[in-house]
């Protein structure tokens, strides 16, 4: 138990179904939330058959909603409010943690059976400076079995396993909108359920063995023995009319369930001093017409009617008789602050990722796509990276003035390799990286051993064939008249020596001319930048205008041979 802070469980989704058991009825409210706004999106109801002791669905097309709904979302069960111990308890302690710690042993205490056959949860009520005030709940395991094996039979097993109080204060702190403690009364088919709520938070409850049911079995006996008396269903009788006096059986069974409610609303405005108490009426009792003045009347109570959830279409007799369902759903939803869940320990929820199944194999689905998607780009990649490898090495030989057999040959003999016969010689893309680096390093030994010199002859246009395809060029000449070469400068920038043996020849042209029109010398210029076999096209031609003068600079084509030798 010391580590039960650790253990608890509490799953909670964005959407959620809360279930409730109430005699032979199961209610069902799904719920979503949206952007931090609830909603309602399904209230469904079964009636069910009992035998021997279990429960089956009476129809199969709501069993078959009912399975679809319950596997697809996470489920809360609420359950009885009979099986669960609601007490207050303060501790003088402040810090989160050191109140988990202590709570299993603080809750011993006050549970009237041994904490080993008892399941405990909490609710943070208030945190002072000097102690933190909470509201323990409690139930027997062996209860908690039951109410579990009820929906088992049903083919239903929740996630969640929250209880009736706990729920009816996850509804008011929904749907009844008020900042003072208020007394939420439930009548079920059995029982009487009451809960002090003060904005969501559980602050007490108690359970009386009285409810519905009891009324409904004395409607029909004064039915069966005087049908003109009551010659509508239960759901449709006046409790305001005068009839209720003259059905005997009926009117005993108010006024015990009303001596109930007095009972009940005495000892809870006494323990949480409520001198006008705000009654929140729920339950199918809350629907029947004038059931409520017939309980509450000469009682010092306000009933309060239910608040409208963002534009909700849910009727208000709707959401009464659904409360406990909605709660159990409402308290399931993400970031709902106060959850309960009684599913611990023992009876721990056995496959906690059953709701993430489809979705972990979604998941997985599209990682092992990815990773093939990634696999097989990755394969194309180094392929194509390797036809660049065996491209480069091709161009190499080339510049080397090699021939691809006879490097070859010569790597055979390096190797000390069976010489490959006509036809043999392995194609280039047929070369590995592994070989071509091999060759490559034979290469760069052969070039190592060459003499280290650089070529003394260049090979640029000359004076003559520069000045030469000038003046013939096309554009020289137009119908205005002709480009005049005011100046010509051919010199000669770069070339390499014994310190800068790397170095290639680069020669500039400097060039300042006049034209018969703008036009004619705007045309010379593009003509120069146009792809020709004197001018270099990766160096820059500049080009510049002023006072009818235009001055234009050009590097020449350099096609001296830099690899036949040696490094250079």
């Amino acid at each position: 138990m010391l580590q039960w802070g650790l253990m608890i469980r509490k799953p909670s989704d964005t959407q959620a179904v809360g279930l409730h058991l109430d005699g032979t009825t199961l209610r069902l409210a799904f719920a979503d939330v949206v952007r931090k706004k609830v909603n309602i999106k399904r209230l469904e109801a079964f009636s069910l058959k009992e035998e021997n002791g279990s429960l089956g669905f009476l129809d199969a097309r709501e069993k078959a909603i009912c399975l679809e709904l319950c596997d697809k979302y996470l489920v809360a069960l609420a359950a009885p409010g009979k099986e669960t111990l609601v007490r207050k308890l303060k501790m003088k302690l402040t810090k989160p943690k050191d109140v988990e710690q202590a709570f299993p042993f603080e809750a011993e205490a006050l549970i009237p059976y041994p904490i080993e056959e008892a399941v405990i949860d909490k609710v943070v009520v208030a945190r002072g400076e000097e102690e933190t005030e909470l509201t323990l709940l409690a139930a027997k395991k062996e209860a908690l079995s039951g109410a579990l094996a009820k929906l088992n039979h049903l083919s239903l097993d929740p996630e969640s396993l929250t209880t009736a109080p706990a729920a009816l204060a996850a509804f008011a702190g929904e749907y009844a909108g008020l900042e003072e403690p208020l007394l939420a009364l439930y009548i079920g088919e059995a029982t009487t359920l009451s809960a002090v709520i003060h904005k969501g938070k559980l602050l007490s409850s108690h359970t009386a063995q009285n409810g519905l049911g009891a009324l409904k079995a004395a409607y029909e006996k004064d039915q069966e023995r005087d049908p003109e008396l009551l010659p509508n269903a239960f759901s449709q009788f006046d409790f305001e009319s005068d009839d209720v006096l003259l059905a005997a059986s009926l009117h005993s069974k108010i006024e015990s369930l009303k001596k109930e409610t007095q009972r009940i609303l005495h000892a809870e405005t006494k323990d949480f001093d409520l001198n006008k108490a705000p009654v929140l009426f729920l339950g199918e009792a809350a629907t029947l017409k004038g059931l409520d003045q017939l309980l509450f009347k000469e009682m010092p109570v306000e009933l309060v009617e239910l608040k409208t959830n963002g534009g909700s279409e849910l009727s208000q007799s709707l959401l009464k008789t659904f409360a406990v369902a909605i709660g159990a759903s409402l308290s399931s939803l993400q970031d709902y602050p106060n959850p309960i869940n009684f599913r611990q320990d023992d009876l721990a929820y056995p496959e906690p990722w059953k709701r993430f199944k489809g979705a972990l194999i979604m998941f997985g689905g599209s990682a092992l796509l990815l990773a093939v998607i990634i696999f097989l780009f990755g394969q194309a990649f180094v392929g194509l990276k390797e036809d660049q490898l065996r491209a480069s090495y091709g161009t190499l030989l080339a510049d080397l003035k090699r021939s691809h057999k006879g490097f070859e040959s010569f790597y055979a003999d390096k190797r000390k390799l069976s010489k490959p016969e006509e036809g043999e010689f392995l194609d280039l893309k047929s070369l590995s990286t592994e070989g071509i680096s091999d060759r490559l390093s034979i290469l760069d030994e052969e070039i190592k051993k060459q003499p280290d010199y650089f070529p003394l002859h260049p090979n640029v246009p000359l004076v003559s064939d520069t000045l030469a395809w000038i003046a013939s060029h096309p554009k020289i000449k137009g119908e205005e008249g002709a480009i005049q070469i005011e100046s010509f400068t051919y010199q000669m920038v770069k070339k390499p020596d014994m310190t800068k043996k790397s170095e290639r020849y680069q020669v500039k042209v400097d060039l300042e001319i006049t034209a018969p029109t703008p036009k004619m010398a705007r045309e010379f210029h593009a003509a120069l930048i146009e792809p020709n076999s004197f001018i270099d096209p990766k160096a820059e031609v500049k080009w510049n205008a002023g006072r009818g003068k235009y001055q234009t600079s050009f590097y020449l084509k350099d096609k001296t041979s830099y690899l036949s030798g040696g490094k250079g």
